[in-house]
């Protein structure tokens, strides 16, 4: 198994593109290979990837995570829009006399380095209320543009998904104090559906999803956790794979790829309000693609495990700790039958 850090960036080539391309987790902006730690900015093509559009996605359905839980089931008075919502517009209703919601973003409000224009509508489909259990509602992108300030790159994303509430109740209500009313042991959504991202070269990929978000606590706000998991189990190049969260095509390439967990990824919150911090702690995804790499015939899995922690002297190895000081990815892949080539990332 081949390990270790000497190089500050790592060697262009199909695969470490393709590797670029495809990782979706949030913040995972730098990698490495031969050097003493994780690199802190990657060359500027490659900053552009797959990722990016899975990540605005995911802070999307974040966002609209608690703003149904908070404004329309908790009817919280005081509730402040996530950051980069301007206003919001329920004057009208669907076919089914439920409100439409359309939460109108602002290109003039930056969040995290990043401008949002265009709106995101959320209409309830089944069930009486949200909090209903196995309550459906749509989720529909509109000409909804993301750019990044300081390079300049953009994403457009069209289409809608399926925002399910399996469990019933609101993930807040994990938080709450064990025997009250409001209290729930666990608060479980899916997220199902296709959407149609558009990249700054004007290359267009449709994106399918299949997660499953899970909420819990120990004990109030300190004790939440939530937990990522795959919820298909497609046919991929001729065998059946479970666990499956993302399924799409390159943008480099058009390679087929799926995304699926061996372990799910699990995000603790270190804070005493809903602001966490959350760090992810724990767990372990594979990204299985039809590319040949290195000396193998393919199709080939790339192995990506959460948890590790880099300090600056963890050489030549990061060590795996699967707690609040987590900070970094193991990812290693096949170069031959006895052989691994491994990479550590930063978050």
């Amino acid at each position: 198994m081949k390990t270790g850090f000497d190089k500050p960036f790592m060697k262009k080539s199909n695969y470490f593109s393709f590797l670029y391309l495809l990782f979706f987790l949030p913040s995972m902006f730098s990698c490495t290979k031969e050097e003493t730690g994780p690199a802190k900015s990657i060359p500027s093509q490659l900053k552009q990837d797959d990722r990016s559009a899975s990540d605005e996605t995911n802070q999307i359905i974040l966002d609209i995570t608690d703003f149904i839980g908070y404004k329309i089931g908790k009817n919280e008075s005081s509730y402040i829009l996530p950051c980069g919502i301007l206003r919001v517009d329920s004057a009208t209703v669907n076919s089914n006399n439920k409100k439409i919601y359309n939460l109108f973003y602002d290109d003039k409000i930056i969040c995290n380095k990043k401008v949002k224009k265009g709106y995101v509508s959320i209409q309830l489909k089944k069930g009486n209320s949200y909090g209903e259990k196995d309550a459906e509602c749509s989720v529909t992108f509109k000409d909804f543009n993301v750019k990044i300030t300081n390079t300049e790159q953009t994403i457009s994303i069209n289409g809608t998904v399926t925002l399910t509430n399996v469990s019933g109740g609101y993930y807040w209500q994990t938080a709450q104090p064990i025997g009250t009313a409001l209290y729930k042991d666990s608060a479980q959504t899916t997220l199902t559906g296709k959407l149609s991202i558009k990249h700054t070269s004007g290359e267009v990929r449709e994106k399918s999803y299949f997660q499953k978000r899970t909420w819990k606590s120990t004990g109030g706000w300190i004790g939440m956790s939530m937990r990522l998991s795959g919820i298909s189990e497609p046919v991929f190049k001729g065998s059946s794979v479970k666990n499956v969260i993302e399924s799409s095509k390159t943008l480099i390439g058009y390679n087929d790829y799926i995304i699926f967990m061996k372990e799910d990824y699990l995000w603790k919150s270190y804070g005493d309000t809903k602001a966490g911090p959350y760090i992810l702690v724990s767990g372990h995804s594979c990204i299985k693609t039809d590319i040949k790499l290195a000396l193998n015939t393919g199709p080939e899995t790339i192995d990506i495990e959460a948890g590790y922690r880099y300090t600056g002297s963890d050489i030549p190895t990061p060590k795996r700790v699967k707690n609040s000081s987590s900070n970094a990815f193991k990812i290693y892949y096949p170069l031959s039958e006895n052989i691994d080539e491994v990479i550590y990332q930063y978050y």
